[in-house]
């Protein structure tokens, strides 16, 4: 016995026609105006576009694990015939203690409203910057401040980051007349690229 349909059960959902599908013309819409705004910007955008296109689509990349603590809180010091500074010495006591702790959100307010970092893409924020640079870089045993000049309204604050495993590290920031970091070399930024 062969059953018997009636129209209702034949009917398309959503009072499409027969033989179309209600999506598709959404797709080839979206489809038409993404070729219209391709060919209408600049070829040296495309690398930027294509950014923009992954973060639309898979948002901010997560920020990397925290780096294990140091064993040890760093002391911070001034090399023998170098005069103390307590804004550089201040800045570095907080800094030590926010690689301790891998959390450099206490030192937020030692920054300048001007502090910038090298290679800074665009669109990312220096003071968050340095709160990921808090928790990644190694913490050393010993802050040695070797000398400070003084610059019309700028300090500038040479360093040493000592560790027992690689020796002293030279580094150099800058600090504003309100005794504000405005620049560093305290770490690098190294960019992956989306994908990469």
């Amino acid at each position: 016995m062969n059953p018997s349909f009636s129209q209702a059960q034949h009917s398309v959902p959503n009072g499409g026609q027969r033989g179309q599908r209600p999506g598709y013309r959404w797709v080839a819409i979206a489809a038409l105006v993404a070729l219209a705004l391709a060919g209408s910007q600049p070829a040296a955008a495309e690398p930027q576009q294509l950014a923009g296109l992954w973060k639309f689509l898979h948002g901010d990349p997560p920020a990397p694990p925290a780096a294990p603590a140091p064993k040890q809180l760093a002391t911070v010091s001034s090399a023998a015939g170098v005069a103390a500074d307590a804004d550089v010495e201040g800045f570095l006591r907080a800094f030590a203690a926010a690689l301790k702790a891998r959390d450099g959100k206490p030192t937020l307010g030692r920054l300048s409203a001007k502090y910038t970092i090298d290679d800074l893409p665009d669109g990312r924020n220096a003071p968050d910057m340095y709160l990921q640079a808090i928790q990644q870089i190694p913490g050393p045993e010993e802050i040695v401040v070797v000398g400070v000049e003084r610059r019309a309204d700028l300090r500038i604050a040479k360093i040493e980051m000592r560790y027992a495993s690689t020796g002293a590290k030279p580094k150099t920031l800058h600090f504003d007349a309100a005794g504000k970091l405005v620049w560093s070399d305290l770490f690098k930024l190294q960019v992956k690229r989306a994908g990469a």
